[in-house]
């Protein structure tokens, strides 16, 4: 089994742009990330972070870290290639559970693609719409 590692508050667990040896599976407390400049939601219990770019080995697409304001420190499994084949089979459930996550994550952009070409297409009517002759 694997025994997890612990980041106090204001540690960072991987910063925008790094190198995606490793992603963490969030067992107690919260984290926040940050892409490109914006907060985005708090990641708790039970979910990952890192992922995609340790799948895909690309770089780090967010920094993630625990907030300095929290009093209340994190406990992760870092999972490694090393260590990856151990950790499905010891945890096939949170295996199942990162696959549904990402494609929960990929069904919300999705979303919120076409809710922005919707708006953008609303928005070129209207500025047509109103200056034709």
């Amino acid at each position: 089994m694997m025994k997890p590692v612990t980041f106090e508050p204001g540690e960072v667990l991987f910063k925008e742009g790094d190198p995606s040896p490793d992603m963490y599976y969030i067992h107690t407390g919260h984290v926040k990330v940050v892409r490109k400049g914006v907060e985005l939601p708090m990641i708790g219990a039970g979910k990952t972070v890192g992922e995609m770019g340790f799948f895909r080995k690309k770089p780090r697409s967010a920094t993630v870290f625990v907030s300095g304001e929290s009093k209340v420190e994190v406990q992760a499994l870092r999972i490694t290639e090393e260590n990856w084949q151990d950790f499905a089979r010891d945890y096939p459930g949170v295996v199942f559970a990162i696959a549904t996550e990402a494609f929960d994550r990929l069904e919300v952009a999705d979303e919120k693609i076409v809710e922005l070409m919707q708006e953008l297409n609303e928005s070129n009517e209207m500025a047509g719409g109103c200056c034709q002759h």
